[in-house]
């Protein structure tokens, strides 16, 4: 993971931009078959754990910003510590 700054915020991935506002993981999670599902949602949290820590590390709020109600949900039963921080964006 490579950190280059960018206008007081950090881009961490393509698909992640954490500032005081909210990353935004655009996939179609909808439509994955369960196993499919299962390794998504293993992958991305961990990968968004670290992304939490290092924004709250450097004084940044943490927000992730899902394209579906499924997604959010999936991410916050498989990891309780994001509860309340995944929002649904459904204009993605």
């Amino acid at each position: 993971m490579s950190l280059r700054p960018y206008r007081k915020s950090w881009h961490l991935s393509p698909t992640v931009h954490v500032t005081g506002a909210s990353p935004v993981k655009t996939d179609n999670f909808d439509t994955y078959p369960e196993a499919l599902r299962e390794f998504v949602i293993r992958d991305q949290l961990a990968k968004l754990r670290i992304e939490r820590d290092l924004a709250r590390a450097c004084g940044f709020d943490f927000r992730v910003g899902v394209r579906s109600k499924a997604h959010k949900e999936a991410l916050e039963e498989a990891d309780p510590t994001f509860d309340g921080l995944i929002v649904v964006m459904n204009w993605c």
